[in-house]
């Protein structure tokens, strides 16, 4: 038994924690990741990072970032380095984490990779039993990569489920390939689709957004791969415009851009699709009996998604916390007070309310849940498959 009610809305809030088994690095190593791995190919980005940070860990993202998102807001140079160096540097380092998160995602093993499976089995289960109307699960993701999505819709697509499952991310996306089944969340219900909702709340490694006309187009179920992103897309829509005004000059055609939320301490959401997808967050996390958080530390200075929980959770929600084992230890064996490990800090964030930890990781929460085994997971796609078609001839 899970505690579940069977009308319970359940929203599953995930961290990079989540993903880790999925071999997707760290936000505090990133910048490592990147020198190392030889991803900055550019002499111009090398020389911003080493004349203004240094290459270790004690560099984050957050600094480099805020330099750069200040530095360009308000026109000013960084030593000698102009505000317009400074932003092409800032665009190389988003496209060299992207080619991160890309080799990352296509090095996925195929153990860990069915192991996501059964999880994305028992999300695809939840949605499906409460039929096309309800509303009883969401998923709000602080994270880049797309490993949960990506699963989901190969495992559709391997039981021909896409156009009756869909991803939702709760804003207007448009699928960068004709091949893709996906539609955009505006329409899914009204054409008879199951949508399982994913906020991801700073963008995506698979979101590509267009320079002009604003429109967000992702390679989810496309032939196209997060490394596609790395070169020059054009918007389909704008072409056709811009081709008819400018008779075909390419280089005049709007050109699709990678769409992250960068960490930066002067975090601003001036984009009509984030703001939405934030918005949709802030409705769903207020209608859930159960949140439930999964591989997220919760960090002091994250106040943009601590301020989205206290405006968000209801007093009379149950909050689970999924850790793993390893922060059970009392925090008195590594030297730290409670209060400065992730489990004090839930414990003071949440003091008073229905706040329950569960250890174990993401492999015990969702064995927990009773997600299928593995080697399952096809048999029980099988069963999801006839659950839908028998929906579907009852409302026919």
């Amino acid at each position: 038994m899970t505690g579940r009610k069977e009308h319970d809305k359940v929203v599953f809030v995930l961290g990079a924690g989540f993903s880790k088994r999925a071999g997707m690095p760290l936000q505090s190593k990133i910048l490592r990741l990147i020198i190392e791995t030889g991803l900055i190919g550019s002499p111009m980005l090398k020389e911003v990072l080493a004349s203004v940070f240094s290459t270790d860990d004690s560099t984050s993202l957050e600094d480099v970032f805020t330099l750069f998102d200040t530095s360009i807001e308000a026109r000013n140079n960084c030593l000698h380095f102009t505000w317009k160096d400074l932003d092409s540097a800032r665009d190389l380092l988003v496209r060299a984490i992207i080619s991160l998160f890309c080799d990352s995602q296509k090095s996925i093993d195929g153990r860990d990779w069915r192991f996501y499976e059964g999880i994305a089995y028992s999300l695809i289960r939840d949605r499906v039993v409460g039929g096309i109307g309800e509303d009883l699960l969401a998923i709000v993701s602080l994270n880049w990569d797309s490993v949960l999505e990506d699963v989901i819709y190969a495992l559709l697509a391997r039981h021909d489920l896409t156009k009756t499952v869909d991803i939702d991310y709760c804003c207007y996306t448009k699928a960068l390939d004709d091949d893709s089944d996906h539609i955009n969340s505006l329409v899914q219900k009204s054409l008879g689709r199951h949508n399982i909702k994913v906020m991801k709340l700073h963008g995506s490694v698979s979101w590509l957004l267009c320079s002009n006309c604003r429109r967000l187009y992702t390679t989810l179920g496309s032939r196209s791969g997060v490394l596609d992103l790395m070169f020059p897309r054009h918007c389909e829509e704008c072409s056709k415009l811009v081709r008819k005004m400018w008779k075909g000059d390419a280089k005049k055609l709007p050109v699709l851009e990678p769409f992250l939320v960068t960490p930066t301490y002067v975090k601003a959401f001036p984009n009509p699709h984030i703001q939405m997808v934030w918005h949709n967050a802030q409705i769903n996390l207020a209608e859930a009996d159960e949140v439930v958080i999964i591989g997220y530390s919760m960090p002091d200075s994250d106040f943009h998604v601590r301020n989205l929980f206290r405006r968000s959770i209801r007093d009379d929600s149950r909050i689970t916390v999924v850790l793993p084992q390893s922060d059970r230890k009392p925090a008195e064996e590594d030297g730290r007070a409670a209060v400065d490990t992730t489990h004090g800090r839930y414990q003071r964030f949440f003091a008073g309310r229905n706040l329950n930890f569960r250890f174990g990781g993401v492999e015990g929460y969702f064995n927990y849940r009773k997600a299928c085994r593995r080697d399952e997971v096809d048999s029980r796609m099988v069963e999801i498959k006839q659950m839908i078609e028998t929906e579907n001839s009852s409302s026919a």
